[in-house]
């Protein structure tokens, strides 16, 4: 058996080829180690899959939410420039009855004693909102989403 030849200059260490080697491949690996964990932080990007069709961002309460108070506010959230209608379990609630602001795209129904819809009726009821561009008209250009809520 021979001893691995090791030079030594003035009290330096000269390793061999084969050390040098398993050291060069360790601190490679290191490397590409913290890269890759750098890589991962950084590329966890949380990827944000529409909820709704185009132009409507949002409605409350959301679609199957479960009890639902009876004098909950109904709300559909559109962009900016589209306006539209609210309609409960088939019944297109009226115009002067929903509150639309118009800065924000929102149309909000709030059961009370004043409007044709006192309370949300209980179980399950269908709501659907029909919204078009402003600058366009509900016959030809009206886009809709329908979800259903839990009503205690």
């Amino acid at each position: 058996m021979s001893p691995q030849p090791q030079l030594e200059a003035s009290g330096v260490r000269i390793s061999s080829n084969r050390e040098l080697l398993y050291r060069f491949a360790t601190g490679a690996l290191v490397i590409f180690a913290i890269i890759g964990l750098i890589y991962s932080f950084a590329s966890t990007e949380t990827k944000v899959t529409r909820a709704y069709p185009e132009h409507l961002e949002s409605v409350s309460p959301e679609n199957s939410a479960q009890n639902v108070p009876a004098q909950s506010t109904i709300t559909a959230d559109l962009e900016f420039g589209y306006t539209g209608a609210l309609i409960v379990n088939g019944r297109e609630l009226p115009k002067d009855q929903v509150d639309e602001v118009v800065a924000t795209g929102e149309l909000r129904f709030s059961p009370s004693d004043e409007k044709d819809i006192k309370r949300l009726p209980g179980g399950l009821i269908n709501v659907t909102v029909v919204y078009w561009p402003t600058q366009g008209t509900r016959e030809a250009d009206s886009q809709s989403y329908q979800w259903v809520l839990n009503v205690n």
